[in-house]
């Protein structure tokens, strides 16, 4: 606050000094010693110091618009990051989904219920953060559907005993009914 103030007084101060020059040689210096005052000279200074402002004034707004132009530059950069940023995550997401869901499908057709558990609970979580609740029940409906009938009459279960806390979590976040019985159940391993 105290250099806009300084910066102000300065200009005032420079400005009216400059005036008052300007005036002083017109009227020490008339061009016909016999008028006094050279209304011709005063008007030429005036027009000068008038050009001189406003030559001032475009460089001012040169440097403003430059600053200006780097500011809006900067907040486009750091807005179109953001955006890819978000877009890579959203679609590492999709990735996981998609990978869990064939992942899933093939342990299912192997009769390997324990993994297809693992990377279907895991499915869900990335569904969810990619807000994409359509997915997360599909994912959901295949757990219910077609692996746990097929992992209770499993007998390794040790992914899912080491697991069970996450799948826990997870299945939490879930809004459905159907939940709370696999919640049981998973506790019970």
């Amino acid at each position: 606050m105290k250099n806009w103030i300084k910066s102000y007084w300065s200009n005032c101060l420079s400005i009216t000094a400059i005036i008052c020059s300007l005036v002083a040689i017109c009227v020490s210096l008339p061009s016909a010693p016999e008028l006094g005052i050279d209304y011709i000279g005063v008007i030429v200074g005036i027009l000068s110091f008038l050009v001189t402002l406003l030559i001032g004034w475009q460089i001012y707004n040169a440097v403003t618009i430059e600053k200006r132009i780097k500011g809006e530059v900067e907040r486009t950069r750091n807005e179109i990051d953001s955006y890819f940023n978000k877009q890579k995550v959203e679609n590492l997401y999709m990735l996981t989904i998609v990978n869990g869901i064939s992942q899933s499908r093939m342990d299912v057709m192997e009769k390997k219920y324990d993994s297809a558990l693992f990377c279907c609970i895991y499915t869900i979580d990335a569904a969810l953060k990619a807000n994409t609740p359509d997915i997360a029940q599909t994912c959901l409906n295949m757990v219910i559907d077609s692996i746990i009938p097929g992992f209770k009459r499993q007998t390794t279960k040790e992914t899912a005993k080491e697991n069970k806390a996450n799948y826990i979590q997870i299945l939490k976040k879930m809004n459905d009914d159907r939940v709370i019985d696999l919640i049981v159940y998973l506790r019970s391993l």
